[in-house]
């Protein structure tokens, strides 16, 4: 019910953790390389770690945003991980 900045930050940071340990695991129940069922392990693997990926970035967009007081300059926080995610993206 708590629906603070700092809240969503620790969720979405604590998800983004939780699932990209988990991927380890996942990929040790997978299928062989030759069998048929592959194709749902990688769309199931994929899935979750894009989506880990989108919860760390949305955890740190968060606190480049809303936490002014953790960066001397927020506007050059933002600016460096928009600049990261830009770079991400081009790869």
């Amino acid at each position: 019910q708590n629906q603070s900045w700092n809240s969503i930050h620790s969720i979405c940071g604590l998800l983004a953790c939780v699932i990209a340990w988990a991927q380890p695991l996942n990929a040790v129940s997978s299928f062989g390389h030759g069998e048929r069922a592959r194709f749902i392990f990688n769309w199931i693997h994929r899935f979750f770690g894009f989506g880990s990926w989108l919860l760390a970035a949305a955890a740190i967009m968060i606190a480049c945003v809303h936490f002014d007081l953790m960066f001397s300059s927020r506007v050059s926080a933002f600016g460096l991980f928009i600049a990261f995610l830009a770079a991400f993206g081009l790869e």
